[in-house]
C-alpha cells in the first residue's frame, strides 16, 4: 500500500476514503468490511486491517465503492463517540473559532532575542555565509502589527497625553513578522545588492529579502544567520522554509468565503506566483503512519492531522486578475518558500487519485495545520 487517506467530516458524519495501492486492482478480488472501529481489505494475495479507535463507524454504510487502476475509493458513515456533534437528528453547534486558534510564533524568534542580549551579531547569507551587514548591537525587537501593515501607519499613543506620535525605526530595531525580519538600510554593507527593490548576495545571488521602505530591508528568515561577535555563542541558522510557509498559512487563513491568496516573488525580470484558494480551513486527515507499511494481517494503526483543503496552481507569468475580488492578499515572500510551498502541495495532491486531483485550471491539496490531532470524534 501507498496511501490511506480518510477525510473525516462530522457534521456530515461522514467520511471520504481513498486507498492508492503499489499495483493495479480488479473489482472482484476486492473487498471493503466495515466494523465499528476497523477498516478492512480483503484483497487477492493478501488481507489488510486498519485500527480507527477515535471514530466510531456504521457498519453497514459502505457507499460509492469505486475500484479504478490501483485506486479504491468509497464513502461510510460515523457515528459520534461522545455527541459533540449531536446525533443523526440532532446537531450540536460549537464555536469552531476556538478550536481552531493557532499558535503561530517561530522557535527561531526565542533564540534570536536571547542573542541580542547577549552579544552584537551580523547578518550572513545562509547559502554562502557572506557579511552582508556591521556588528550591530539590536536594542529592541518588536512584533509588527500585520503583515500588510505601512510604515506610515506606524504611531504609539502617549499615556501622558492625548498626542500621537509617528514612530521612527533606529538602527538597532529588529521588527519581525512570521516569516521576515525588518532591519534598518544604514546597518549594510557593500556586500548586499539592491536591484529594482530585490536584495541579493554579491557573492551566490541569493535573492535574500526585498526593500520595504526608504529606510528599511525586509529581510527572509530562511535566507540568513545571526553570527555573534561573542566567538563563545552559537550562531542562529535561517529557518527552515517549508515551516515559514506552514506558519504563514495558518496566519493567514480566515472565514472570509471566496478568499485567495497569492505568494509572489520576483528574480531578476521573472516573477513567481503561487496562488491558493482555501475550501474547507479545518480539515480532519487519517493517514498512514510515518514508518513503512510491509503486507500484514496485523491491524495498522493510522495517524489523525488537521488540514486545510486547498485549490492551488503556480505560474510564472501575470496570474490573472482573480476577478478583482476585495478578498484576494498579495503576499511577497522568498522563493525557497514559494518552492518548499509548492512541494508540499503537489506531494498531498498525490494523495487523491488521478480524477480528482483538478478543478479547472487548479490543483486540489491539502496543508498540514496540526499533527497528531487529538479530537474524539
Amino acid at each position: 500500500m501507498e496511501f490511506i487517506t480518510l477525510e473525516l467530516r462530522p457534521r456530515l458524519q461522514s467520511c471520504n476514503a481513498f486507498i492508492a495501492m503499489r499495483k493495479d486492482l480488479d473489482l472482484k478480488d476486492v473487498q471493503v468490511k466495515l466494523s465499528e472501529s476497523n477498516i478492512a481489505l480483503v484483497l487477492k494475495d493478501h488481507n489488510m486491517d486498519f485500527s480507527l479507535p477515535f471514530i466510531k463507524i456504521v457498519p453497514t454504510s459502505l457507499s460509492m465503492l469505486s475500484i479504478r487502476n490501483n485506486w479504491i475509493c468509497f464513502r461510510l458513515q460515523m457515528m459520534p463517540l461522545n455527541s459533540v456533534f449531536g446525533s443523526f437528528s440532532v446537531e450540536v453547534l460549537t464555536d469552531s473559532n476556538k478550536s481552531a486558534q493557532l499558535t503561530c510564533s517561530q522557535p527561531i524568534l526565542e533564540d534570536i532575542k536571547l542573542l541580542f542580549k547577549a552579544s552584537e551579531c551580523i547578518v550572513l547569507c545562509a547559502c554562502c555565509k557572506n557579511v552582508i551587514s556591521k556588528p550591530t548591537t539590536f536594542k529592541r525587537a518588536l512584533p509588527l502589527p500585520d503583515i500588510q501593515c505601512s510604515p506610515d501607519e506606524w504611531f504609539c499613543c502617549k499615556h501622558s497625553s492625548n498626542d500621537i506620535v509617528n514612530i521612527e525605526t533606529q538602527k538597532s530595531d529588529y521588527l519581525y513578522g512570521s516569516y521576515f525580519a525588518l532591519l534598518h538600510k544604514n546597518i549594510f554593507i557593500n556586500n548586499l545588492r539592491i536591484d529594482n527593490k530585490t536584495l541579493t548576495c554579491d557573492k551566490c545571488f541569493l535573492h535574500i529579502g526585498a526593500l520595504y521602505s526608504c529606510n528599511l530591508l525586509k529581510l527572509w528568515n530562511c535566507c540568513v544567520d545571526y553570527k555573534p561577535q561573542d566567538d563563545t555563542l552559537s550562531i542562529v541558522n535561517a529557518t527552515n522554509p517549508l515551516d515559514d510557509f506552514l506558519i504563514f498559512i495558518k496566519d493567514s487563513l480566515t472565514n472570509i468565503l471566496g478568499e485567495e491568496i497569492i505568494l509572489q516573488t520576483s528574480i531578476g525580470k521573472q516573477t513567481h506566483y503561487l496562488l491558493i484558494k482555501p475550501m474547507d480551513r479545518e480539515l480532519n486527515l487519517i493517514t498512514e503512519p510515518y514508518h513503512q507499511i510491509i503486507n500484514t494481517d496485523a491491524p495498522i494503526s493510522l495517524q489523525q492531522k488537521c488540514v486545510a483543503k486547498v485549490l492551488y496552481k503556480y505560474d510564472t507569468s501575470k496570474i490573472a486578475n482573480t476577478n478583482n475580488h476585495w478578498n484576494v492578499e498579495y503576499h511577497e515572500v522568498s522563493l525557497p518558500m514559494i518552492e518548499a510551498g509548492l512541494k508540499h502541495l503537489l506531494s498531498s495532491t498525490e494523495r487523491l487519485p488521478h480524477n480528482n486531483r483538478n478543478i479547472a485550471d487548479y490543483f486540489l491539496g491539502y496543508i498540514a495545520l496540526r499533527e497528531n490531532v487529538s479530537k474524539v470524534l
